[in-house]
């Protein structure tokens, strides 16, 4: 019987060193969670701190895209506003020298009539000379 005893406390002794080692691996396992769940946190907060700065991005780029295009509209209208006074300076121009030949072609129109009108009284007085030379 005495064996027995002995046999059962020695089981007790074992299980009581099973149950006190399996406490400890509860107490490391609660660490170790505790600390999972911190790391997972501080990885939630990492990631959700990197999803802001991508939004960011994504709003700065949209900014610039923006920007970019003003730009590009500014520059279509300049060139377009420059070609127009281009345009105006050209029929100015064009106007001008219209304008001038018209001018000028009155001019010659009315140097041929006055030398067409000079001529006639030429040859008037040329045929009057030979008429008064006739008598």
């Amino acid at each position: 019987r005495s064996l027995l005893e002995e046999g059962g406390q020695e089981g007790v002794g074992k299980l009581l060193h099973v149950e006190s080692l399996l406490g400890s691996f509860n107490v490391e396992l609660g660490y170790v969670q505790q600390e999972n769940l911190e790391l997972t946190q501080e990885a939630n907060l990492v990631r959700k701190q990197i999803n802001q700065k991508n939004e960011e991005v994504l709003r700065m780029q949209e900014k610039v895209a923006s920007w970019e295009a003003e730009a590009e509209e500014r520059r279509v209208k300049e060139r377009q506003e420059e070609m127009e006074r281009a345009a105006q300076r050209d029929a100015h121009w064009e106007g001008i020298v219209q304008a001038k030949d018209e001018a000028l072609e009155q001019a010659e129109r009315r140097l041929e009539a006055e030398e067409e009108r000079h001529g006639e009284e030429m040859r008037g007085v040329a045929k009057q000379l030979e008429e008064a030379a006739q008598r």
